[in-house]
């Protein structure tokens, strides 16, 4: 059975400086109810191909292993693959429907576009804000850090958009 949800997510698209697409996406969502709140996590599927010679015609995509948690019922829903246009700052993403489940019973699927997004300083503000784990575990990588110019140090080294947007998801089975 689905639980279909609609609300606002706030995501952050992570990778290192020069990297053609993220590698890593993390977030929260917050339904229109704000009865249920869901945290967001993935990873770049690394032996997806962007860009081959079967999708010539198409817009070449990162693909994600993403994972929603249920603060409340600290539920688990994994999504196999979601697509993100890799020349796309403002990232939205979508469920990769060519791997969906066919049984259509127990699949998590969502969509997420993208209506304002922040970069540079502004992002690293709302990362030390909100992913305070991340945003240390980031510092902590970077040698000689002047604390006057964290931000900095961290735009140097990685490129990081933060997105706000509509998102819609779908609750499938949870793991």
């Amino acid at each position: 059975m689905h639980s279909s949800v609609k609300g606002r997510a706030q995501i952050f698209f992570l990778s290192e400086k020069g990297s053609e697409t993220p590698t890593q996406i993390c977030g929260f969502f917050f339904d229109e109810t704000k009865t249920r709140n869901l945290g967001l996590a993935g990873r770049l599927l690394e032996d997806e191909p962007f860009r081959n010679h079967e999708n010539c015609c198409l817009e070449p995509r990162a693909k994600y292993r993403v994972t929603l948690h249920d603060y409340v019922t600290k539920e688990y829903y994994d999504i196999p693959v979601v697509k993100r246009a890799i020349d796309d700052d403002a990232g939205s993403l979508e469920t990769d429907c060519a791997v969906a489940d066919d049984s259509g019973t127990t699949e998590t699927t969502m969509s997420f576009e993208t209506d304002r997004f922040v970069v540079d300083q502004i992002a690293w503000e709302h990362c030390r804000k909100y992913l305070g784990k991340l945003y240390n575990e980031l510092v902590s990588k970077i040698e000689d850090v002047d604390k006057e110019n964290v931000n900095a140090a961290l735009t140097e080294k990685y490129d990081l958009v933060v997105c706000y947007g509509q998102m819609y998801i779908s609750l499938g089975k949870a793991r």
